[in-house]
C-alpha cells in the first residue's frame, strides 16, 4: 500500500512537470513541430525503435543464455519475454531494473510447461537476465560519458568553468573504471555479491540467509560465463552495440523528419540526457525527459518546441509498444491459467481412475 502511494505521488510529480514545460514551451509550437511528422515516417521510426528495444535485444539475451549453458530452443519465448520485460520496466520508476522478474516468470512457465519432469535451473535464467542488463549497462556507459563530454563542449562556459568540469567528468570517469575492476576482482575471488550481502549486514535477514546459496549459484554461473569463449562474449557485445545503434538511428530519424540535421556528436548528447532522466525515479522518467530534451535541444540550436516534439513522439511510439506487451502479458497469464485447470482436472480424473481400479 505504501509503495504505490509512493508511485502514485511520482506519476502525479511527473504529470505536473509534463503539464509546466508544456505551458512555458508553448502547444501551438509544439504541435507545429509534431504535424512536420507523417504517418508513414512516424511507422518507419516506430519499426526501427521497436527492432532496436525488443528484437536485438532479445537475440543478444538468446546467445547468453546459451553461453549460460540454458538453450532455449523457441526464439519467440524469449522475445515475448523481452517484449514483456521492456513494458513493464518502462512503466516503473526503475526503467533500467524494472522488468527482470516479468521475464524470469515468463521462461520459467514456459520451460516448465515444455520439459516438466526435468527441474529447470532457475539461476541459470535470473543469470541470464543479470548479463543482459550488465552487458547493455556497461555497452551504454561508453556513449553516456562521450555523450556528457559533447554536451559540455556545447556549454557556453569560460574555459575555467569548462576545465573544472571536464576534470570531474575524467574523475568519474576514472572512479567508474576503478569499481569496474574491483568488482571484477572480487567477483573472481569471494563473489560480489556474497560481499555486498556481508557490507551491507544483509545476511543477519532470514530471507537473505535462506537464500544465499542461490545467491552464491547465480555468481557463479555469472563468472563462469565471463571464463567462457571470447568469440561468444564478442558476439554478444557486438549484438548490445546493434541494439544501441537501433536506437540511434530511430532518435536520428525523428529529429531527420521534423526538418533538422542532427550530428553524431549531438545524437550522442541527446541518447547521455534521455538516460539521465531515467536515473530520476518518476514513472516512464515523466516530466524529467521533456524537460531535459526541451532544454538540450535548445542548448543544440534546434529550440525548445522541436525538443519537447521529439520527446512527445518517443513517448508516443513507446506508449504503443508497450500496451502490445502488456496485452501479451494479459494473453500469457490467461494460457498459464487455463494449463494450470486443465492440469488440475487431469490430475483429478487420474486419482479417480486409480480409486476406481483399486475398489474393482
Amino acid at each position: 500500500m505504501r509503495k504505490g502511494l509512493i508511485v502514485f505521488a511520482l506519476l502525479i510529480l511527473g504529470i505536473v512537470l509534463f503539464v509546466l514545460i508544456l505551458r512555458n514551451v508553448g502547444l501551438i509550437q509544439v504541435t507545429d513541430a509534431l504535424s512536420l511528422l507523417s504517418i508513414g515516417e512516424l511507422m518507419i521510426v516506430l519499426v526501427t525503435f521497436f527492432l532496436g528495444l525488443v528484437v536485438v535485444g532479445a537475440l543478444k539475451w538468446q546467445k547468453i543464455m546459451k553461453a549460460v549453458g540454458f538453450n532455449v530452443s523457441s526464439f519467440s519465448r524469449i522475445f515475448l519475454a523481452k517484449w514483456v520485460g521492456y513494458s513493464i520496466s518502462y512503466l516503473t520508476p526503475a526503467v533500467f531494473f524494472g522488468g527482470g522478474p516479468v521475464r524470469f516468470h515468463i521462461i520459467k512457465e514456459e520451460s516448465d510447461h515444455l520439459d516438466s519432469e526435468t527441474p529447470v535451473s532457475s539461476a541459470k535464467i535470473i543469470s541470464s537476465i543479470i548479463l543482459d542488463k550488465l552487458i547493455l549497462f556497461l555497452v551504454s556507459s561508453v556513449y553516456f560519458f562521450a555523450g556528457v563530454f559533447f554536451i559540455l563542449a556545447y556549454l557556453d562556459l569560460s574555459w575555467l568553468t569548462q576545465i573544472v568540469l571536464f576534470s570531474f567528468l575524467f574523475l568519474v570517469i576514472t572512479i567508474f573504471w576503478f569499481l569496474l575492476h574491483r568488482a571484477k576482482k572480487i567477483s573472481s575471488e569471494k563473489g560480489f555479491f556474497i560481499v555486498l550481502i556481508e557490507r551491507f549486514y544483509l545476511n543477519k535477514l532470514s530471507f537473505v540467509k535462506k537464500n544465499q546459496g542461490k545467491v552464491c549459484e547465480i555468481e557463479q554461473e555469472i563468472v563462469d560465463f565471463f571464463k567462457s569463449s571470447k568469440k561468444k562474449i564478442w558476439e554478444i557485445l557486438l549484438l548490445s552495440a546493434l541494439e544501441i545503434a537501433f536506437v540511434f538511428l530511430s532518435y536520428w530519424l525523428v529529429v531527420f523528419f521534423i526538418g533538422k540535421n542532427l550530428e553524431i556528436p549531438k545524437l550522442f548528447a541527446i541518447k547521455s540526457m534521455i538516460d539521465a532522466s531515467y536515473i530520476v525515479p518518476l514513472p516512464a522518467a515523466l516530466g524529467a525527459m521533456e524537460i531535459s530534451q526541451a532544454f538540450l535541444f535548445k542548448l543544440l540550436g534546434f529550440g525548445l518546441a522541436t525538443g519537447l516534439a521529439f520527446s512527445l513522439v518517443l513517448r508516443g511510439l513507446s506508449l504503443i509498444i508497450i500496451f502490445l506487451g502488456l496485452l501479451i502479458l494479459v494473453w500469457l497469464q490467461f494460457k498459464y491459467l487455463i494449463k494450470k485447470i486443465i492440469n488440475f482436472f487431469s490430475r483429478f480424473a487420474l486419482e479417480i481412475n486409480k480409486d476406481e481400479k483399486n475398489s474393482n
